[in-house]
Protein backbone atom coordinates (compact mmCIF):
# COMPACT_ATOMS: atom_id res chain seq x y z
CA UNK A 1 0.00 0.00 0.00
CA UNK A 2 0.89 3.39 -0.44
CA UNK A 3 -0.22 7.29 0.42
CA UNK A 4 -2.56 8.32 0.94
CA UNK A 5 -4.45 5.41 1.46
CA UNK A 6 -1.85 3.64 4.12
CA UNK A 7 -2.77 6.24 6.21
CA UNK A 8 -6.70 5.64 6.80
CA UNK A 9 -7.48 2.44 9.42
CA UNK A 10 -5.51 0.81 10.82
CA UNK A 11 -4.07 -2.76 9.97
CA UNK A 12 -4.15 -5.47 12.47
CA UNK A 13 -1.78 -8.40 12.88
CA UNK A 14 -1.00 -10.92 14.75
CA UNK A 15 1.93 -11.96 16.18
CA UNK A 16 2.82 -14.84 18.98
CA UNK A 17 4.03 -14.02 22.43
CA UNK A 18 7.10 -16.15 22.02
CA UNK A 19 8.43 -13.60 19.00
CA UNK A 20 6.41 -10.75 20.05
CA UNK A 21 9.84 -8.97 21.41
CA UNK A 22 11.94 -10.17 18.40
CA UNK A 23 9.36 -8.90 15.77
CA UNK A 24 9.53 -5.15 17.68
CA UNK A 25 13.20 -5.48 17.61
CA UNK A 26 12.60 -5.57 13.81
CA UNK A 27 10.98 -2.90 13.66
CA UNK A 28 13.05 -1.28 15.73
CA UNK A 29 16.11 -2.06 13.50
CA UNK A 30 14.17 -1.15 10.11
CA UNK A 31 12.70 2.31 11.36
CA UNK A 32 16.53 3.24 13.07
CA UNK A 33 17.72 2.59 9.17
CA UNK A 34 14.65 4.28 7.50
CA UNK A 35 14.80 7.59 10.37
CA UNK A 36 11.19 7.04 10.98
CA UNK A 37 10.39 7.24 14.61
CA UNK A 38 7.38 5.33 16.37
CA UNK A 39 5.55 4.51 19.82
CA UNK A 40 4.49 1.58 20.79
CA UNK A 41 1.60 1.43 23.81
CA UNK A 42 1.32 -1.66 25.59
CA UNK A 43 -1.29 -0.65 28.02
CA UNK A 44 -3.84 -3.35 27.04
CA UNK A 45 -2.10 -7.02 27.70
CA UNK A 46 -4.15 -8.64 24.22
CA UNK A 47 -3.34 -5.71 21.97
CA UNK A 48 -0.62 -3.39 21.67
CA UNK A 49 -0.60 -0.22 19.34
CA UNK A 50 2.23 0.52 16.85
CA UNK A 51 2.25 3.88 15.59
CA UNK A 52 4.89 4.94 12.60
CA UNK A 53 4.94 8.72 12.67
CA UNK A 54 5.76 10.93 9.55
CA UNK A 55 8.08 13.38 10.13
CA UNK A 56 6.63 15.78 7.10
CA UNK A 57 3.12 15.82 8.30
CA UNK A 58 0.35 14.29 10.81
CA UNK A 59 0.01 11.38 9.30
CA UNK A 60 0.79 8.13 10.93
CA UNK A 61 0.30 4.47 9.94
CA UNK A 62 -1.01 2.49 12.94
CA UNK A 63 -0.86 -1.19 13.71
CA UNK A 64 -2.58 -2.99 16.28
CA UNK A 65 -1.01 -6.11 17.32
CA UNK A 66 -2.89 -8.91 18.72
CA UNK A 67 -1.51 -12.08 20.65
CA UNK A 68 -4.64 -13.31 20.83
CA UNK A 69 -8.60 -12.92 18.54
CA UNK A 70 -11.14 -11.38 21.12
CA UNK A 71 -14.51 -12.71 20.44
CA UNK A 72 -17.33 -11.85 22.71
CA UNK A 73 -21.30 -12.65 21.43
CA UNK A 74 -24.36 -14.07 22.89
CA UNK A 75 -23.75 -17.39 21.60
CA UNK A 76 -20.43 -18.04 23.40
CA UNK A 77 -19.18 -17.57 27.13
CA UNK A 78 -18.31 -14.04 27.69
CA UNK A 79 -15.18 -15.37 29.00
CA UNK A 80 -14.44 -17.09 25.06
CA UNK A 81 -11.08 -15.94 23.43
CA UNK A 82 -9.44 -17.60 20.35
CA UNK A 83 -6.04 -18.12 21.62
CA UNK A 84 -2.81 -18.52 19.43
CA UNK A 85 -2.35 -22.10 19.71
CA UNK A 86 -5.62 -22.49 18.61
CA UNK A 87 -4.88 -19.67 15.44
CA UNK A 88 -1.81 -21.56 14.32
CA UNK A 89 -3.42 -24.52 13.06
CA UNK A 90 -5.91 -22.03 10.75
CA UNK A 91 -2.83 -20.54 9.27
CA UNK A 92 -1.54 -20.76 5.65
CA UNK A 93 1.52 -19.89 3.89
CA UNK A 94 2.03 -19.11 -0.13
CA UNK A 95 4.42 -17.25 -1.55
CA UNK A 96 6.24 -16.42 1.87
CA UNK A 97 3.01 -14.59 3.22
CA UNK A 98 1.29 -16.08 6.11
CA UNK A 99 -2.61 -15.33 6.67
CA UNK A 100 -5.32 -17.13 7.38
CA UNK A 101 -7.46 -19.80 5.87
CA UNK A 102 -10.22 -18.08 3.90
CA UNK A 103 -13.23 -19.92 5.91
CA UNK A 104 -11.83 -19.14 9.37
CA UNK A 105 -11.17 -15.37 8.64
CA UNK A 106 -14.43 -14.85 7.02
CA UNK A 107 -15.98 -16.57 10.46
CA UNK A 108 -14.09 -14.49 12.36
CA UNK A 109 -14.94 -10.92 11.27
CA UNK A 110 -18.87 -12.10 11.15
CA UNK A 111 -18.62 -12.67 14.70
CA UNK A 112 -16.37 -9.64 14.74
CA UNK A 113 -19.35 -7.52 13.51
CA UNK A 114 -21.18 -8.64 15.96
CA UNK A 115 -18.99 -7.98 19.09
CA UNK A 116 -18.78 -4.25 17.76
CA UNK A 117 -22.19 -4.11 16.92
CA UNK A 118 -21.30 -3.01 13.28
CA UNK A 119 -24.40 -1.41 11.43
CA UNK A 120 -24.92 -3.68 7.73
CA UNK A 121 -24.67 -0.64 5.86
CA UNK A 122 -22.34 0.78 6.33
CA UNK A 123 -19.79 1.06 3.10
CA UNK A 124 -16.26 -0.86 4.95
CA UNK A 125 -18.72 -3.43 5.97
CA UNK A 126 -20.72 -4.02 2.97
CA UNK A 127 -17.56 -3.98 0.82
CA UNK A 128 -15.96 -6.41 3.35
CA UNK A 129 -18.78 -9.09 3.23
CA UNK A 130 -18.29 -8.77 -0.55
CA UNK A 131 -14.87 -9.61 -0.23
CA UNK A 132 -15.06 -12.58 1.61
CA UNK A 133 -18.16 -13.52 -0.74
CA UNK A 134 -15.81 -13.30 -3.58
CA UNK A 135 -12.95 -14.72 -1.90
CA UNK A 136 -11.41 -18.26 -3.16
CA UNK A 137 -11.43 -21.19 -0.52
CA UNK A 138 -14.70 -19.83 1.93
CA UNK A 139 -16.69 -22.98 2.32
CA UNK A 140 -20.42 -22.65 0.80
CA UNK A 141 -22.16 -22.82 4.22
CA UNK A 142 -20.00 -19.88 5.28
CA UNK A 143 -20.97 -17.95 1.58
CA UNK A 144 -24.38 -18.00 2.55
CA UNK A 145 -24.20 -16.66 6.04
CA UNK A 146 -22.30 -13.90 4.24
CA UNK A 147 -24.83 -13.47 1.76
CA UNK A 148 -27.55 -13.42 4.77
CA UNK A 149 -25.68 -10.57 7.17
CA UNK A 150 -27.24 -7.56 5.46
CA UNK A 151 -30.23 -9.05 6.72
CA UNK A 152 -29.99 -9.80 10.15
CA UNK A 153 -26.14 -9.02 11.08
CA UNK A 154 -26.60 -9.98 14.80
CA UNK A 155 -28.23 -13.17 14.17
CA UNK A 156 -25.58 -14.35 11.27
CA UNK A 157 -22.71 -13.18 13.76
CA UNK A 158 -23.66 -15.49 16.58
CA UNK A 159 -24.52 -18.33 13.96
CA UNK A 160 -20.36 -17.47 12.57
CA UNK A 161 -19.78 -17.93 16.70
CA UNK A 162 -20.86 -21.05 17.17
CA UNK A 163 -19.14 -22.22 13.83
CA UNK A 164 -16.00 -21.49 15.71
CA UNK A 165 -16.88 -22.94 19.01
CA UNK A 166 -17.56 -26.18 16.65
CA UNK A 167 -14.05 -25.74 15.02
CA UNK A 168 -13.39 -25.84 18.66
CA UNK A 169 -10.97 -23.02 18.44
CA UNK A 170 -12.61 -20.93 21.17
CA UNK A 171 -11.18 -21.46 24.89
CA UNK A 172 -13.33 -19.71 28.11
CA UNK A 173 -11.58 -18.92 31.17
CA UNK A 174 -12.47 -17.02 33.98
CA UNK A 175 -8.25 -16.85 35.14
CA UNK A 176 -7.05 -15.97 31.51
CA UNK A 177 -9.72 -12.58 31.65
CA UNK A 178 -9.26 -11.73 35.16
CA UNK A 179 -5.42 -11.90 34.37
CA UNK A 180 -5.49 -9.88 31.78
CA UNK A 181 -8.19 -7.71 33.63
CA UNK A 182 -5.12 -6.75 36.52
CA UNK A 183 -2.57 -6.47 33.72
CA UNK A 184 -4.86 -3.82 31.82
CA UNK A 185 -5.48 -2.28 35.28
CA UNK A 186 -1.73 -1.90 36.02
CA UNK A 187 -1.34 -0.20 32.66
CA UNK A 188 -3.84 2.22 33.30
CA UNK A 189 -2.06 3.02 36.69
CA UNK A 190 0.91 3.23 34.84
CA UNK A 191 0.10 5.71 32.36
CA UNK A 192 -0.76 8.34 35.41
CA UNK A 193 2.42 8.31 36.62
CA UNK A 194 3.59 11.84 36.64
CA UNK A 195 7.11 11.41 35.24
CA UNK A 196 8.45 10.34 31.68
CA UNK A 197 12.27 9.44 30.92
CA UNK A 198 14.42 10.18 28.44
CA UNK A 199 17.17 8.09 27.72
CA UNK A 200 20.15 7.84 24.61
CA UNK A 201 23.69 8.64 24.34
CA UNK A 202 25.34 12.02 24.29
CA UNK A 203 24.55 14.14 21.57
CA UNK A 204 21.00 12.34 20.62
CA UNK A 205 18.93 15.40 21.53
CA UNK A 206 17.34 14.62 25.28
CA UNK A 207 17.59 18.91 26.26
CA UNK A 208 16.10 19.92 22.87
CA UNK A 209 13.30 17.26 23.28
CA UNK A 210 12.67 17.89 26.91
CA UNK A 211 12.75 21.52 25.86
CA UNK A 212 10.09 20.53 23.13
CA UNK A 213 8.21 18.33 25.79
CA UNK A 214 8.24 21.32 28.07
CA UNK A 215 6.60 23.81 25.59
CA UNK A 216 3.50 20.45 25.49
CA UNK A 217 3.16 20.07 28.61
CA UNK A 218 2.37 23.01 31.18
CA UNK A 219 4.11 23.02 34.34
CA UNK A 220 6.24 19.67 33.94
CA UNK A 221 9.74 20.05 35.16
CA UNK A 222 13.30 19.01 34.06
CA UNK A 223 15.39 15.89 36.33
CA UNK A 224 18.90 15.23 36.07
CA UNK A 225 18.74 11.35 37.07
CA UNK A 226 21.75 11.33 38.22
CA UNK A 227 20.71 12.89 41.36
CA UNK A 228 18.74 9.91 42.19
CA UNK A 229 22.28 8.41 43.46
CA UNK A 230 24.88 10.91 43.18
CA UNK A 231 23.10 12.46 46.41
CA UNK A 232 23.44 9.71 48.09
CA UNK A 233 25.78 9.58 51.06
CA UNK A 234 26.67 6.05 50.67
CA UNK A 235 27.87 7.08 47.12
CA UNK A 236 30.01 10.14 48.36
CA UNK A 237 31.41 7.04 50.88
CA UNK A 238 32.31 5.34 48.30
CA UNK A 239 33.72 8.00 45.72
CA UNK A 240 36.01 9.17 48.26
CA UNK A 241 37.49 5.71 48.72
CA UNK A 242 37.22 4.20 44.88
CA UNK A 243 38.16 7.76 43.23
CA UNK A 244 42.08 7.50 44.33
CA UNK A 245 44.00 5.79 41.27
CA UNK A 246 48.05 4.80 42.19
CA UNK A 247 49.91 7.88 41.52
CA UNK A 248 47.46 9.75 42.96
CA UNK A 249 45.24 10.56 40.00
CA UNK A 250 41.70 10.92 40.06
CA UNK A 251 39.05 9.09 38.80
CA UNK A 252 36.01 10.59 36.65
CA UNK A 253 32.68 10.01 38.81
CA UNK A 254 31.16 9.13 34.66
CA UNK A 255 34.00 6.49 34.97
CA UNK A 256 33.69 5.35 38.39
CA UNK A 257 29.37 5.51 37.11
CA UNK A 258 30.13 3.00 34.60
CA UNK A 259 32.41 1.11 36.45
CA UNK A 260 30.09 0.03 39.16
CA UNK A 261 26.40 1.06 37.45
CA UNK A 262 25.43 -2.25 39.05
CA UNK A 263 25.43 -1.39 42.38
CA UNK A 264 24.65 2.36 41.48
CA UNK A 265 21.13 0.69 40.56
CA UNK A 266 20.37 -0.24 43.78
CA UNK A 267 21.73 2.96 45.67
CA UNK A 268 19.68 4.81 43.69
CA UNK A 269 16.64 2.55 44.03
CA UNK A 270 15.11 3.95 47.14
CA UNK A 271 15.41 7.73 45.54
CA UNK A 272 13.82 6.41 42.44
CA UNK A 273 10.55 5.56 44.66
CA UNK A 274 10.63 8.86 46.57
CA UNK A 275 11.16 10.22 42.78
CA UNK A 276 7.55 8.99 42.15
CA UNK A 277 6.00 10.28 45.14
CA UNK A 278 7.08 13.68 44.73
CA UNK A 279 6.21 13.21 40.65
CA UNK A 280 2.37 11.92 41.42
CA UNK A 281 1.80 14.43 44.09
CA UNK A 282 4.24 17.27 43.83
CA UNK A 283 5.54 18.15 40.50
CA UNK A 284 5.74 16.48 37.19
CA UNK A 285 8.88 15.77 35.71
CA UNK A 286 11.05 14.71 32.32
CA UNK A 287 13.52 12.80 33.86
CA UNK A 288 16.97 12.75 32.10
CA UNK A 289 18.17 9.37 31.89
CA UNK A 290 16.81 7.04 33.92
CA UNK A 291 17.73 3.55 35.28
CA UNK A 292 18.27 1.98 31.57
CA UNK A 293 21.48 3.81 31.96
CA UNK A 294 22.77 1.61 34.93
CA UNK A 295 22.00 -1.33 33.14
CA UNK A 296 24.75 -0.76 30.53
CA UNK A 297 28.44 -0.73 31.37
CA UNK A 298 31.19 -0.46 29.91
CA UNK A 299 30.95 2.92 27.43
CA UNK A 300 33.54 5.38 29.67
CA UNK A 301 35.91 2.60 30.13
CA UNK A 302 39.29 2.16 27.56
CA UNK A 303 39.39 -1.54 25.92
CA UNK A 304 36.10 -2.47 27.18
CA UNK A 305 32.67 -3.71 25.07
CA UNK A 306 29.01 -2.82 26.40
CA UNK A 307 27.30 -5.30 28.51
CA UNK A 308 24.56 -5.65 30.65
CA UNK A 309 24.73 -5.60 34.49
CA UNK A 310 23.96 -8.51 36.34
CA UNK A 311 20.35 -9.32 36.59
CA UNK A 312 19.45 -7.16 34.09
CA UNK A 313 16.42 -8.42 33.25
CA UNK A 314 14.75 -8.37 36.95
CA UNK A 315 16.04 -5.14 37.78
CA UNK A 316 14.18 -3.65 34.60
CA UNK A 317 11.18 -5.18 36.25
CA UNK A 318 11.87 -3.80 39.78
CA UNK A 319 12.74 0.39 38.59
CA UNK A 320 9.62 2.41 39.27
CA UNK A 321 8.15 2.01 36.38
CA UNK A 322 7.71 5.79 34.32
CA UNK A 323 4.31 6.59 32.67
CA UNK A 324 6.74 6.44 29.17
CA UNK A 325 10.27 6.05 28.22
CA UNK A 326 11.58 7.55 25.01
CA UNK A 327 14.54 6.59 23.34
CA UNK A 328 15.88 9.45 21.48
CA UNK A 329 18.49 8.20 18.38
CA UNK A 330 20.32 9.51 15.31
CA UNK A 331 22.60 8.13 12.60
CA UNK A 332 25.72 7.71 14.06
CA UNK A 333 27.42 10.14 12.01
CA UNK A 334 24.88 12.75 13.49
CA UNK A 335 25.50 12.08 16.81
CA UNK A 336 28.89 12.35 16.48
CA UNK A 337 28.65 15.59 15.00
CA UNK A 338 27.18 16.99 18.26
CA UNK A 339 29.17 15.34 20.89
CA UNK A 340 32.32 12.88 20.14
CA UNK A 341 32.33 11.27 23.24
CA UNK A 342 31.42 7.79 22.22
CA UNK A 343 32.88 5.66 18.58
CA UNK A 344 30.06 4.56 16.03
CA UNK A 345 30.21 1.25 17.14
CA UNK A 346 29.20 1.79 20.59
CA UNK A 347 26.48 4.42 19.32
CA UNK A 348 25.05 1.70 17.21
CA UNK A 349 24.96 -0.65 19.94
CA UNK A 350 23.75 1.41 22.40
CA UNK A 351 20.89 1.86 19.91
CA UNK A 352 19.92 -1.95 20.32
CA UNK A 353 20.61 -2.15 23.97
CA UNK A 354 18.52 0.85 24.95
CA UNK A 355 15.18 -0.38 23.42
CA UNK A 356 16.15 -4.27 24.44
CA UNK A 357 16.09 -3.02 28.09
CA UNK A 358 12.53 -0.77 26.97
CA UNK A 359 11.08 -3.69 25.93
CA UNK A 360 11.89 -5.56 29.30
CA UNK A 361 10.49 -2.69 31.10
CA UNK A 362 6.90 -2.61 32.42
CA UNK A 363 6.68 0.99 31.12
CA UNK A 364 3.28 0.92 29.37
CA UNK A 365 4.50 3.37 26.39
CA UNK A 366 7.90 3.16 24.47
CA UNK A 367 8.56 5.58 21.95
CA UNK A 368 11.83 5.76 19.90
CA UNK A 369 12.76 9.54 18.45
CA UNK A 370 14.99 10.14 15.10
CA UNK A 371 16.35 13.18 15.98
CA UNK A 372 17.97 13.64 12.82
CA UNK A 373 16.10 16.07 11.29
CA UNK A 374 14.29 19.71 12.23
CA UNK A 375 13.14 21.22 15.40
CA UNK A 376 9.40 21.86 13.86
CA UNK A 377 9.64 17.90 12.99
CA UNK A 378 10.82 16.62 16.06
CA UNK A 379 7.68 19.17 18.01
CA UNK A 380 5.14 17.53 14.98
CA UNK A 381 6.40 14.05 16.08
CA UNK A 382 5.75 14.78 20.01
CA UNK A 383 2.70 16.15 19.16
CA UNK A 384 1.29 13.01 17.59
CA UNK A 385 2.47 10.82 20.55
CA UNK A 386 -0.67 10.21 23.47
CA UNK A 387 1.50 11.13 26.65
Amino acid sequence: MSEPAIYHGDFDLLVPDEVTRHFYRIVQGVCSQAGVSFSLDRSKPTKHVLTLLSTESDAAVVFDIWNELDIRHAALSRFSYIPWSAIRGHCVEAEGVWRLTPTFEALFYLSHLGTKHKQPDNPEVVARLEYYRCLEGVEPDVRDLLSRAGADIQQVAGEAGARLADMQVTRRSIGHRLKNAVRRARGKRFRRRGFIALVGPDGSGKTTVIRLLQQRLAGWQYYRFKKVFRKSLLYKGLLGILRRRPGGEETAKNQLDDRYAGYLFWIGWLSGWKLLFRARWLKRLLVDRYYLDLAISGSRLAGRSLRYVGHVERKMQWMPTPRAILQLDAPSEVIMSRKSELSPQAIDEFRDRYFELMLMSRAPLLVYVNTACSLDAEARILRRIAL
